[in-house]
C-alpha cells in the first residue's frame, strides 16, 4: 500500500502543477493489479489557459492531501522554468511539421504552470 500512496502523492502534485482538474471524473486513474502504483491517463484538460477559483481551490486541496512528497517530483518542480517548458515543447514536435503548425503553449498557460509550481514548492517547504 505504501507504493500506491507514493504514486498517488506524485500524481496529486503533478496534476496540480499542470492544472489537470479532471483527474477524479470517470476512470482517469487506475492501479496496477499488484498494487505497486497507479497510472494516469486523460490529460486532455491539463494546461488550461485559465482556471476558475473553485477549480483551483479543489486542485490545491487535493495536492495538500499528500503528507509526503516525492523527492523526484520536488526536484522536478525546482528545475521547472519557462525555458525548460519551451525547450521540451519544441523537442516534442515532429521534425517534419512546419513552424506555423507547431504546437505552442501560450504565455498565459506557461504562467499558470509556473504559478502552480511556486505554490507547490511553497507547500512542500
Amino acid at each position: 500500500m505504501a507504493a500506491v500512496a507514493r504514486s498517488v502523492s506524485v500524481m496529486l502534485g503533478f496534476d496540480y502543477i499542470i492544472g489537470n482538474f479532471d483527474r477524479w471524473s470517470g476512470s482517469n486513474s487506475k492501479g496496477k493489479p499488484d498494487k505497486s502504483s497507479v497510472y494516469v491517463r486523460d490529460h486532455d484538460l491539463a494546461l488550461p489557459g485559465a482556471i476558475s477559483e473553485p477549480l483551483h481551490a479543489r486542485m490545491a486541496a487535493n495536492m495538500t492531501l499528500a503528507e509526503r512528497v516525492s523527492r523526484g517530483l520536488y526536484a522536478y518542480a525546482q528545475g521547472l522554468s519557462r525555458e525548460c517548458i519551451e525547450r521540451e515543447v519544441a523537442r516534442a514536435q515532429p521534425q517534419d511539421v512546419n513552424k506555423q503548425e507547431r504546437l505552442k503553449l501560450t504565455p498565459r498557460v506557461i504562467a499558470g504552470v509556473l504559478d502552480r509550481r511556486d505554490a507547490f514548492l511553497s507547500h512542500v517547504q
